[in-house]
């Protein structure tokens, strides 16, 4: 009898124990099958062979890998234009804004065509992209034509696109709040 009293009480002792370990093992054998499944979706979709392409492609495929490379890693600075073409201010962009910047470049609808317009291009605001050993490349925006351009540092057209949304002049206009030119264009375009 002395026996059964002990017993007893050492199962007493612990009684949370075996419902922890039954919770855990129902979890365990819940969350089981669920990972197997997912393993096997993901080899499904490879299996079939899905494409996946990056959210770039279509800017990387308008210009040439090199040019890209530069756009995407290089230094970036802003330099507001005249109407003669000779910088009146430049700025060196914060690490923000060039991210900011380059998520805009990679949009697809600055790609949609060059509409014709007549008029000689007059960039507002230009963007320098500079990699020490691949030179360096100039974005210029032409708000009143609503035209972009590539160029290298000869002035040779590399790509040239109609701007499409307003993104680039919204992105200016954070830039350079004071700048009359950019707010006219800003205040007409946008509101």
């Amino acid at each position: 009898m002395n026996k059964q009293k002990n017993f007893s009480r050492t199962r007493m002792k612990h009684p949370g124990s075996l419902i922890g370990k039954l919770t855990v093992l129902s979890i365990f054998a819940i969350l089981l099958p669920m990972g197997c499944m997912a393993k096997g979706q993901k080899k499904e979709k490879i299996a079939k062979g899905v494409k996946i392409e990056l959210a770039d492609s279509v800017s990387r495929k308008a210009m040439n890998d090199s040019v890209y490379v530069i756009l995407m890693n290089g230094k970036i600075k802003s330099m507001l234009m005249d109407c003669d073409g000779k910088c009146s201010e430049v700025k060196y962009l914060a690490r923000e804004d060039c991210h900011l910047l380059r998520f805009l470049i990679t949009d697809p609808k600055l790609y949609l065509g060059d509409t014709k317009v007549y008029g000689k291009m007059m960039p507002c605001i230009r963007f320098e992209f500079q990699k020490v050993k691949d030179g360096s490349i100039y974005m210029n925006l032409d708000f009143g034509l609503g035209k972009w351009t590539l160029t290298d540092m000869s002035g040779k057209v590399l790509y040239r696109s109609s701007l499409s949304t307003n993104g680039m002049l919204r992105f200016c206009h954070e830039l350079y709040p004071q700048n009359e030119l950019i707010k006219n264009h800003y205040n007409s375009k946008v509101k």
